[in-house]
């Protein structure tokens, strides 16, 4: 169980024969999970129980909702056996968005991978320290090919507990979508001069929910591939589906 995600954990109600509530009728708001009562099974069972559950979906926006003490104990089965997976991937455009003049050094793709959990609700992800093509990551820092401005603008590829080819592009607007209100996930890029690699802090509760919603919206573009703008009218545009921190 991963240290300081939660306190005391009761338990939480045998799964019933209804149907798992999807993204489009449930909340995504770390603080709404419901006051029901829950029967009293020991705590390693239940997140033995919960550990099964390979569906980051099903875990965040069902079953995190059946009381505040079971949001805890889906946080702790998210942090244990989903985070350690997440990856980052950024990719740098050719230009400069605002004068559209080409940059003097192409900054090369780089993916951030986890590191480690720091509590409560944050994840840390770090760079590699040299790329597959020989430079490394100082070097190029140094060089202002990859500054913390290019980092934190560069359009995003995220990865949560995904086979491979899972991963998708992060909607611009996710937080719009999903009536998010807390901290992002643009922010929190910073040098470890140790390490020398550039380090992520992240609020994880924000990115499995920009996560989440990208990957509906991809599912959907794939259903119907003419179609390139989320409409208004799109099932992600469900009250509900509020995040307020």
């Amino acid at each position: 169980m991963a240290s300081g995600m939660s306190e005391t954990h009761p338990s939480i109600p045998p799964q019933t024969t209804q149907s798992i509530p999807t993204l489009s009728n449930l909340s995504l708001n770390p603080s709404t999970p419901s006051n029901g009562s829950t029967p009293t099974l020991p705590t390693e069972l239940w997140l033995q129980i919960l550990s099964h559950i390979p569906d980051l979906d099903t875990l965040y926006t069902s079953l995190r909702l059946v009381s505040r003490t079971f949001a805890s104990l889906t946080a702790d089965t998210i942090a244990t056996h989903h985070l350690p997976s997440t990856a980052i991937s950024l990719t740098f455009p050719r230009r400069d968005s605002n004068t559209l003049l080409k940059y003097a050094a192409l900054a090369p793709s780089i993916t951030f991978t986890y590191s480690t959990l720091r509590a409560p609700s944050r994840i840390v992800l770090t760079s590699p320290r040299v790329l597959r093509d020989g430079p490394a990551i100082e070097e190029l820092r140094a060089q202002d090919v990859l500054s913390k401005e290019r980092l934190e603008s560069a359009p995003m590829v995220v990865g949560i507990s995904c086979r491979r080819g899972g991963a998708v592009g992060l909607v611009e607007g996710w937080e719009r979508v999903a009536g998010w209100e807390g901290e992002g996930v643009r922010r929190g890029v910073e040098w470890d001069e140790e390490g020398k690699v550039w380090r992520w802090v992240i609020d994880w509760r924000a990115l499995v929910v920009a996560f989440l919603v990208s990957r509906r919206e991809a599912r959907r573009r794939a259903r119907r591939p003419g179609e390139r703008r989320m409409k208004e009218n799109s099932p992600l545009m469900m009250r509900g589906f509020g995040g307020r921190k």
